[in-house]
């Protein structure tokens, strides 16, 4: 009878350390698997981040570019309001020049 106390005990004992031993296997698994995890995800937000980064700058590239063609637009067009203001004025400038011109060779 002790001899079967004494086995089972041994037994017991086997299978205690058998369950030691899966468990520390199971929980190494399950940090390997957890820390894959936790870098999938990082990649995953950075990757999202990049791209997010991308849209947005190519966004305001974009907004940019809209606001420096309406710029130049209006450049263009104050620019050619002056021309056309200056050939007014150069059109008048001629027309008093020849004038008196005319009325200095009448009057001599």
């Amino acid at each position: 009878m002790t001899l079967e106390i004494v086995k089972a005990i041994k037994k017991s004992e086997e299978e205690t350390e058998k369950l030691i031993a899966d468990s520390v296997s199971r929980s190494g698994e399950i940090i390997a698997e957890a820390e894959k995890k936790r870098n999938d995800i990082l990649n995953k937000a950075l990757e999202d981040a990049e791209k997010e980064s991308a849209r947005l700058l190519s966004d305001m590239e974009r907004d940019v570019q809209k606001e420096v063609d309406s710029i130049l637009e209006s450049a263009e067009k104050d620019g050619q309001k002056l021309i056309n203001n200056s050939l007014k004025n150069m059109d008048r400038a001629i027309s008093i020049v020849i004038e008196r011109i005319v009325k200095s060779h009448v009057n001599s």
